[in-house]
C-alpha cells in the first residue's frame, strides 16, 4: 500500500511483462527439478544393475519402484510446465486482443 492507503495503478503492459517474467522463472525452476530427478534416476538405475548382477531381487524391486516413481514425477513436472506455458500464451493473446480492440476504437472515431 502506498501513502494513505492509495496505490498507483500499474501499466497493463508492465504487469503482463512482470507476470511473464515470474512464470518463465518458475519454468526454469521446474526444468532444474526435472534435471535433478533424472540425474538421481540414473544413479538408481546403476544401483539397480549392480543389485541385479548380485542377484538381490528384493533390492531390485524397491529400486525399480523408485525408478517408476521418478518417471511419474518427471511427467507431472512436464505437465505443470506445459500448463504454465499455456497461461503465458493466453496472457499474450489477451493482451494482443486488447491492443487490437483499442486500435479499432480509434478507427471508429475517425
Amino acid at each position: 500500500m502506498g501513502l494513505f492507503g492509495q496505490t498507483k495503478a500499474k501499466d497493463p503492459r508492465e504487469a503482463i511483462r512482470e507476470m511473464k517474467r515470474k512464470m518463465r522463472s518458475e519454468q526454469r525452476g521446474i526444468d532444474r527439478n526435472i534435471n535433478h530427478i533424472k540425474r538421481e534416476e540414473l544413479k538408481v538405475k546403476n544401483s539397480l544393475k549392480e543389485a541385479a548382477k548380485k542377484g538381490d531381487m528384493d533390492v531390485c524391486k524397491i529400486l525399480a519402484k523408485e525408478v517408476v516413481g521418478s518417471q511419474r514425477a518427471v511427467s507431472k513436472l512436464y505437465a505443470s510446465k506445459a500448463q504454465i506455458n499455456s497461461v503465458v500464451m493466453q496472457m499474450e493473446s489477451q493482451a494482443s486482443m486488447v491492443r487490437m480492440s483499442k486500435g479499432y476504437r480509434h478507427l471508429q472515431t475517425l
